[in-house]
């Protein structure tokens, strides 16, 4: 696959181990959505390998416009304890489309062991809407995991310029749709 730029890198709460997600070109030229997990313990910079483990093809309709407008600073991601990587990322299609129409936001990707030999991967695209108000690349964001009725579930927070604003929102696991689930006036 060539050179890889990562958009994000997070570690799993035991930081034992560091996730990464980010584009790269593949043999026909596309773009492609990719993520990757570092060797366990590295115990400097200089030791880390990655091993790819998956990819979103840029040619695959709506899932290949999931994640192209990503870039450093507008991504954030984590990691659950059980390995649940999610990373959402600002859309800028937010600018040109009414409040109800939703946009890709995120993917989210677990890896199960189907079998003793193989592994496959659960993945969730996350779309959302204006109304959840991500709707600045300038606004501070951050992702994170809390248990919430004895589940890991991830939380993606929003402040605004003015820092008088903090936004929640809650990834639908059925719908894999971001909503709106509390906000804070500072």
């Amino acid at each position: 696959m060539g050179i890889v730029d990562l958009d994000c890198i997070a570690a799993n709460p035991n930081s034992k181990t560091l996730y990464g997600i980010g584009k790269a070109e593949n043999s026909e030229g596309h773009v492609d959505t990719v993520y990757f997990y570092s060797n366990d313990s590295p115990a400097n910079v200089t030791d880390i390998t990655w091993e790819y483990k998956g990819f979103i093809s840029g040619e695959r309709g709506s899932d290949g416009d999931h994640y192209k407008y990503s870039r450093f600073g507008n991504v954030d991601c984590a990691v659950s304890s059980t390995g649940e990587f999610t990373a959402f990322f600002y859309n800028p299609v937010y600018s040109v489309t009414g409040s109800s129409k939703l946009v890709p936001m995120g993917i989210q990707v677990h890896l199960e062991h189907a079998s003793s030999k193989f592994w496959r991967d659960k993945r969730l695209l996350i779309w959302g809407n204006m109304m959840y108000g991500w709707t600045s690349e300038h606004f501070v964001h951050q992702s994170f995991y809390i248990e919430k009725d004895g589940v890991e579930t991830v939380v993606h927070a929003v402040m605004d310029e003015t820092a008088s604003v903090v936004r929640f929102g809650l990834v639908d696991q059925e719908t894999g749709y971001l909503q709106l689930a509390a906000v804070w006036k500072l």
